[in-house]
């Protein structure tokens, strides 16, 4: 979305009149501070001096305040045009109104200032917006788009003892990125005149939006890339502050010899896996650090461990992806760093045979230095045990010092931070309300209910031709039949309506849940086995087909929960083991956790895929409450997608 759009002439026309501010925040429409809107007059102020130049054509076009594909990120200024070969081309520019920083030594791309602590350097600011721009927008690669980033700090005099921003250590990046200080208008003016020739009338940055959003690129597929060195995913924001500040504390602790735990929550999509395994290739390649990724989830291991065969040797493999029960007899600060991802879904103890104290304990006494991702809400089974509060009062324990991070920008559902939202509010999360949720994800995110599984299945099949990248998921409402039969006539799931009084409505699902000896994520056959919450929690897909079970349904207006229609395996010995004794000891514990883990768990499947989600439930009250909601207005009035 861009709040403010004009071509040279407009703007100038529009800075001339005091119309900046007024057009922005009709444009946005939402409050800001006063302290953004006085940087947009300065920033438009200082714009206005370098392209009333004759050289620059009146019909090349100017944006700012553009928002990244539904994220929050927003770019401060835009200049858009053609190249003498007609080109399209954007050079993005990130503002600041700092006169003076400090280097940041132990962290890359960051700078210190006065009013806002270590933060990123503008340079890197806007080569991060650029690198979304060619990662994520459709038209950037269609069109063969020319996208250069640069920084502008008007008001920062370089002199012998004010010249941090452009120390040294910001060499790379000034060279991709580079930067204009005071006093360097006519540098400006050369660096904009270098690619834009023409004017393209507002056409650049329309084709930009127009063409819509090519999803990330999914991790399980570039984890070979990220552990040679690569940068396969540009952090943005958030991202790059965890990234940078992880690494600091990793190196501080090994240096001396202090242990340190750094708790990150983060919703699905903020990049959490994305950031830990960057983390494990940054620490073993260029630190040298002793560590380990950890996650419980055995899927994601066997997925990460697939890509790289045949490059590494098992037991290496073996020794970069541990479970997390694996530490109960490490000796103290044994390894550098564990990086532990999906943290929600440590135990307390390990096993059937409920070995070790603590997960969390054994994991940070293993670890100089230790970081814990977590989503308070992936809690899908009754074991899972870790906190942001159990993590915090541990380590404190332990005598580590604690440090806290958090993750908000969403990058799964193609930037569509607002489908969280709408999958929360409609599973009705205690702190969601259905009628704040801005519906405008539909126009790059696709949603649809189905009436019939068997049209839901045909989809997703039709979806995966493409890359093999769409799978079936369920809630664990079925019992495992095919797990000692397999034969092809046993299935697991079996839905059908054939008392249905209507023919046309008729239909006979049959599905078997995935195969054992299969890697479900990544086998092409997969698209044909039913994954189920354990298959895939922590893996991104294109498209995800979710069936809704009877353990949940609509009554009287409320999401209902019901763990007495989960599979008998998952009520006695899975998720939900020891919930029915839990009843009769603590019932009113027991209702919230049973809630909690059933709503989470569907909120986990649905939001699996970066292009789309697909839903078939079957309490059919509840297929037609999920699409009222998607079909009901937007508050301003516009019709929703």
């Amino acid at each position: 979305m861009i709040a403010y759009e004009a071509t040279k002439k407009e703007f100038l026309e529009d800075v001339y009149n005091d119309q900046i501010v007024k057009k922005i925040k009709e444009g946005l429409g939402f409050k800001v501070k006063n302290s953004e809107v006085e940087s947009w007059i300065d920033t438009s102020n200082h714009m206005e001096k370098i392209l009333r130049d004759g050289i620059f054509p009146d019909n090349i076009s100017v944006a700012m305040e553009f928002i990244l594909y539904n994220s929050k990120l927003r770019t401060d200024f835009i200049i858009t045009g053609l190249d003498e070969k007609r080109r399209k081309v954007i050079i993005v520019m990130e503002f600041k109104r700092w006169d003076s920083v400090k280097v940041v030594k132990d962290r890359d791309d960051m700078v210190k200032t006065r009013a806002f602590g270590i933060v990123q350097h503008p340079s890197y600011q806007a080569l991060s917006y650029v690198k979304i721009m060619k990662n994520f927008y459709a038209a950037a690669e269609d069109d063969d788009m020319i996208i250069k980033p640069c920084s502008c700090l008007h008001r920062y005099e370089l002199t012998d003892d004010n010249n941090a921003i452009v120390d040294n250590q910001y060499r790379d990046l000034l060279e991709e990125s580079p930067i204009f200080l005071n006093g360097e208008n006519d540098k400006l003016k050369s660096f904009i005149g270098k690619y834009i020739k023409y004017g393209d009338d507002k056409e650049t940055l329309r084709s930009l939006e127009n063409k819509g959003i090519r999803p990330s690129k999914q991790l399980q597929d570039k984890i070979l890339e990220i552990l040679q060195g690569n940068e396969e995913f540009t952090m943005v924001d958030l991202q790059k502050d965890v990234f940078e500040e992880a690494q600091r504390l990793a190196k501080l602790s090994k240096k001396d010899k202090k242990k340190r735990v750094y708790i990150v929550k983060g919703g699905p999509g903020t990049g959490k896996s994305v950031i830990a395994i960057n983390l494990l290739a940054r620490f073993l390649g260029k630190y040298g650090i002793n560590c380990q990724y950890v996650t419980k989830n055995q899927t994601i291991r066997d997925v990460l461990s697939e890509q790289l065969k045949g490059t590494y040797k098992k037991t290496e493999i073996d020794n970069l992806f541990r479970g997390s029960g694996c530490y109960i007899n490490s000796k103290k600060n044994e390894y550098d760093s564990l990086i532990v991802d999906e943290a929600h879904r440590l135990t307390e103890q390990t096993g059937f045979l409920k070995q070790g104290e603590n997960q969390i304990k054994e994991i940070i006494y293993a670890s100089r230095f230790s970081i814990f991702f977590i989503d308070p809400r992936q809690r899908v089974h009754i074991d899972d045990y870790a906190t942001i509060e159990r993590i915090e009062k541990i380590a404190k324990l332990l005598g580590a010092e604690v440090y806290h991070g958090e993750l908000k920008a969403q990058f799964r559902c193609s930037g569509a931070e607002k489908f969280i939202d709408w999958v929360e509010a409609v599973l009705q999360y205690e702190d969601t309300n259905i009628e704040e949720v801005d519906m405008r994800f539909l126009k790059n995110y696709e949603v649809k209910v189905f009436d019939n599984p068997n049209e839901l299945r045909e989809k997703i099949r039709e979806c995966n031709k493409i890359q093999n990248k769409s799978r079936i998921v369920a809630g664990y409402c079925w019992d495992w039949n095919s797990k000692n039969n397999h034969n092809e006539d046993v299935y697991d799931i079996h839905i059908s309506n054939e008392e249905s009084d209507d023919d046309s409505e008729k239909y006979d699902f049959k599905m078997k849940w995935n195969f054992k000896n299969t890697i479900w994520a990544i086998d092409e056959k997969s698209v044909e086995q039913v994954g189920c919450i354990h298959t895939s929690q922590g893996l991104d897909f294109d498209y995800i087909g979710v069936i809704i079970g009877d353990d949940l349904r609509y009554e009287n207006g409320k999401v209902v929960v019901d763990y007495t229609k989960r599979a008998k395996i998952d009520r006695n010995n899975g998720s939900l083991k020891g919930i029915k004794k839990l009843y009769k000891e603590n019932p009113s514990e027991a209702k919230k956790t049973e809630e909690e883990i059933i709503k989470n768990t569907y909120r986990t499947l649905l939001t699996r895929a970066q292009k789309g989600c697909y839903i078939f439930c079957t309490d059919e009250a509840l297929r037609n409450y999920l699409k009222e909601s998607l079909n009901r207005k937007v508050k301003n009035g516009d019709k929703n997608g």
